[in-house]
């Protein structure tokens, strides 16, 4: 069976069975009071921390 996500995004344990599936989903709006972050829309700066190192 093939998985739908890449390599980089599947985290197994040595049994293969999954421990962590990272998803990026984004068919909902976030409220302004409810953003962890406040920066301009597009892709994340090279310099900022990934959701994993800040604990997300």
């Amino acid at each position: 069976m093939r998985s739908e996500l890449p390599a980089s995004k599947r985290l197994r344990d040595p049994g293969g069975r999954m421990e962590r599936r990272i998803a990026d989903i984004n068919d909902l709006a976030i409220a302004e009071a409810d953003r962890l972050f406040h920066r301009p829309q597009g892709r994340r700066p090279d310099d900022h921390p990934g959701l994993s190192e800040l604990g997300l």
